[in-house]
């Protein structure tokens, strides 16, 4: 039988997947800016404690940053 043959990338596959990988962080960093601010900007515009509406407004604006699985990604 043949040996199997050891997989290496190469530099710059390595390069582009390095890459690759920060540009999808910065891409959720922005979904996370985004959504973290208009949460911020509501919340700071509630005066005194929240009705029922805002405070679903509130756990929406949440979920848009967060699900059960930790931080959304920005591509679902």
């Amino acid at each position: 039988m043949d040996e199997p043959v050891a997989y290496m990338p190469t530099e710059k596959a390595q390069l582009i997947s390095v890459r690759m990988r920060v540009e999808e962080l910065e891409m959720m960093l922005r979904h996370l800016d985004r959504h973290s601010l208009d949460l911020l900007l509501y919340a700071t515009s509630i005066n005194g404690t929240p009705d029922r509406y805002e405070w679903s407004v509130l756990l929406d604006l949440i979920r848009e940053v967060r699900d059960a699985y930790g931080l959304r990604s920005p591509d679902r």
